[in-house]
């Protein structure tokens, strides 16, 4: 997320990608777009927002706009994300740990200086039942991200994207190689997979309060 005083710097690297070979710039925040329209960036720009890229409506506004690619969210069904790319071009996280929350402060950080701690990584993990998530604190901040990684390497042939991304945050160099070697083969298996919500509508609901 791009403050006030980090402007000038923007634009000087985005004139700066102008006189070099890149392909596609990724970027979350719109002052990326702004500013590429206004110095003639002809490099293809990608919005990349995690959980708020996740309609029709808001991929058509990026796409009126210039807007080349949108990585669409992991939060809605294959079918959904099938129907908006009949209209707009799409990326999609098909492996990789996500994050489900962030906060610009240092949580980490703070609660071990709460409980007299000493920091020794940057990495640790919630527990919630038998379930632990990744905490990860860096220079901007604290984002807590999915209990395991999604896989959707047995949906690939059902999803009409025309890019796929593999992260390999979070998880070992040995895995990652065997699990990119599926996706280059294609090897579709019998393994249970997270897959998120690519076969399960999100559903809100208020909880019943007697």
């Amino acid at each position: 997320i791009m403050h006030n005083e980090d402007l000038n710097s923007l634009e000087s690297s985005l004139i700066a990608l102008k006189k070099i070979n890149v392909s596609k710039i990724f970027f979350y925040d719109l002052s990326v777009m702004n500013i590429s329209k206004r110095i003639n960036l002809k490099t293809e720009l990608v919005v990349f927002q995690d959980h708020l890229n996740a309609s029709l409506y808001s991929n058509n506004f990026y796409k009126r706009r210039g807007i080349n690619y949108a990585v669409i969210t992991n939060d809605i069904t294959k079918d959904e994300i099938n129907e908006i790319s009949k209209y707009n071009n799409l990326m999609l996280i098909s492996y990789g740990y996500l994050p489900i929350f962030y906060s610009r402060r240092y949580l980490i950080t703070n609660y071990l200086k709460y409980i007299s701690k000493d920091k020794t990584s940057n990495i640790y993990y919630i527990k919630n039942k038998e379930d632990k998530y990744p905490i990860v604190e860096e220079k901007y901040g604290t984002t807590i991200y999915t209990k395991e990684p999604i896989n959707l390497i047995n949906e690939i042939n059902n999803l009409n994207v025309e890019y796929i991304i593999l992260n390999a945050n979070l998880t070992n160099r040995e895995d990652f190689i065997s699990i990119l070697d599926k996706y280059l083969t294609n090897t579709i298996d019998s393994n249970k997979y997270y897959q998120g919500f690519i076969n399960e509508k999100t559903v809100y609901k208020v909880e019943d309060y007697e």
